[in-house]
């Protein structure tokens, strides 16, 4: 009977142990507590910044682009891109964040934006989005405007050595009594000093820190040629037949002038230009019978526009 029970008390405690073992393997000794509360992760903002051109319009690329202190990464077509997270259980985020665009030297100047960022709490994300323009500080040929306008002109000057025929539209000039006292035509020459190309009416005004006017003016000169402050001149020989028993009263000089108008747009700012180019030189004479003619006076030229200077005749 001894043997019995004591076997019986044996089996009982066995397996008292095995239930104990059973329950202690549940137990996270890692954690220590298995209902640990859950946390959600930080919030997450995605700032998005286009940069652009102010004149072209063009995205710009390479530039140095921030969103408050965080660098923003270029991902292409003048997109900029920067991801923040924040614990929102602790400092939250700023309510407005600002976003910087770098100045570039001889490029484009410094230029910043303002984003509102609205209040989200951790396990939640938005996306903040900035446009910039930047204003460029060189010329951007593809921001210029032009009209252009044109309008023909004529301007006629005459010289004669006969002085009582001196006033507005005609010089005196010493020395040029020709008579041809013969019973036949006489062949004469002169060479006279005359205005070739164009010159500036109105020069375009400086009213931008960008100096525009160097190109305002390349822009000229591709359409009209070299234009100066005043006409160039050369010489151009003018030969005639003075009739018989006549006097040459007076030559003419007729310029032919295109004058144009160029109304330029660059950058919100407008600019005039105008230009008169000489198209064409006309010379003619007229002469007189020589009891007519009053000449062999003395005095000296006053110089009107067309022979500005002096010296027309050579």
């Amino acid at each position: 009977m001894k043997s019995k029970f004591f076997g019986f008390t044996a089996k009982l405690a066995m397996a008292i142990l095995a239930v104990g073992t059973m329950f202690t393997s549940c137990y996270d000794s890692e954690n220590g507590d298995v209902s640990k509360p859950y946390k959600a992760p930080d919030a997450v903002y995605t700032f998005v910044v286009t940069v652009s051109n102010g004149i072209t319009g063009k995205p710009v690329e390479g530039a140095t682009v921030t969103a408050g202190s965080t660098a923003c990464a270029g991902v292409g077509n003048g997109v900029y891109q920067a991801v923040v997270t924040n614990d929102q259980t602790g400092t939250k985020m700023p309510s407005t964040v600002t976003v910087s665009v770098a100045a570039v030297a001889n490029a484009y100047e410094a230029a910043t934006a303002t984003v509102n960022v609205a209040t989200i709490e951790n396990g939640q994300a938005i996306t903040c989005y900035a446009n910039i323009i930047v204003n460029p500080t060189k010329y951007e040929p593809e921001g210029l405007k032009v009209e252009t306008s044109s309008n023909l002109a004529s301007e006629t000057g005459s010289f004669t050595g006969d002085k009582t025929l001196e006033g507005d539209n005609v010089e005196y000039v010493e020395n040029m009594d020709i008579i041809n006292s013969s019973d036949d035509p006489m062949q004469v020459t002169k060479n006279i000093k005359v205005f070739i190309g164009a010159k500036y009416v109105q020069e375009p005004a400086q009213t931008k820190a960008i100096d525009v006017i160097a190109e305002l003016k390349k822009y000229i000169e591709s359409v009209e040629g070299t234009v100066g402050t005043d006409f160039s001149t050369e010489v151009r020989p003018y030969s005639f037949l003075l009739p018989a028993k006549s006097a040459l009263q007076k030559i003419s000089v007729q310029y032919m002038y295109d004058d144009k108008t160029f109304n330029f747009t660059y950058n919100g700012v407008s600019y005039v230009a105008k230009t008169r180019r000489v198209v064409s030189v006309i010379f003619s004479n007229t002469p007189v019978l020589t009891e007519m003619y009053h000449g062999h006076g003395h005095g000296h030229g006053h110089g009107g526009d067309l022979n500005a200077g002096g010296g027309i005749f050579e």
